[in-house]
């Protein structure tokens, strides 16, 4: 076989897993009884990024499966769509279970605009949980715009609570350790349902292929991520 014709024919058997995808979908949906439109869209892959970004400009909440660690074309898709959208992003890792509303819930903070974006478009949310647990990872060495955040604990709190939300807020020592360690291992203790955190914006991409604490909460977590650029 000539490597155009494997090209097609692994072409041909992506769309035909694609479609088969979005029968089951549909099945699903009726079973539950709710409206849901379903299409299949196809691109060249320069465009891809682009014409997923243009989908989502009028949708409330965008959910995005993570993309597998070593699948290169997806990641640069997800960055792109994370970072340059605008709109909210629910991430859900493979394997993980939503709880519909989410109850116990953390919020990764940090004294930037992508971590208020995060926590304002949380808010419908955090008034349905039972537990909201701020957690702030500071130590030795760390930044000016995280020693901000530090000082400025009791105003997030008020702020919060004009909401309607209760909030514990914990500064806890990162021991120099790197900051996704310390929220997954709370996330962990008090059993959260979901990680709402702030993504790099337009200029600042999540950094594929260089690491950063948002890619690898991507990456390690098992938990839905909500995340806002």
């Amino acid at each position: 076989m000539s490597p155009t014709q494997a090209l097609v024919t692994d072409h041909l058997a992506r769309r035909q897993d694609a479609l088969a995808h979005l029968a089951m979908m549909r099945r699903t949906a009726a079973r539950l009884g709710q409206e849901l439109s379903c299409a299949a869209v196809e691109f060249p892959e320069r465009d891809l990024a682009k014409s997923i970004v243009a989908r989502t400009r009028t949708a409330g909440l965008v959910v995005l499966g993570a993309p597998p660690e070593r699948a290169t074309v997806a990641a640069r898709w997800f960055d792109q769509v994370v970072s340059m959208s605008g709109r909210p992003m629910l991430v859900v890792p493979r394997c993980a279970r939503i709880a519909a509303p989410p109850r116990r819930i953390l919020i990764a903070w940090h004294d930037r605009p992508e971590a208020g974006r995060a926590l304002h478009d949380a808010l419908p949310w955090l008034r349905e949980a039972t537990t909201v647990r701020i957690v702030i990872a500071v130590g030795y060495g760390a930044s000016r715009a995280q020693r901000q955040a530090v000082a400025g604990t009791e105003r997030l709190r008020a702020h919060l609570a004009h909401h309607g939300v209760t909030a514990e807020i914990a500064c806890v020592d990162s021991q120099m350790r790197p900051p996704e360690d310390i929220l997954l291992e709370e996330a962990s203790g008090m059993a959260a349902d979901l990680i709402v955190a702030g993504a790099p914006g337009r200029h600042r991409t999540l950094a594929f292929a260089f690491g950063g604490t948002t890619l690898n909460l991507i990456r390690r977590s098992r938990l839905p991520l909500l995340l806002a650029s």
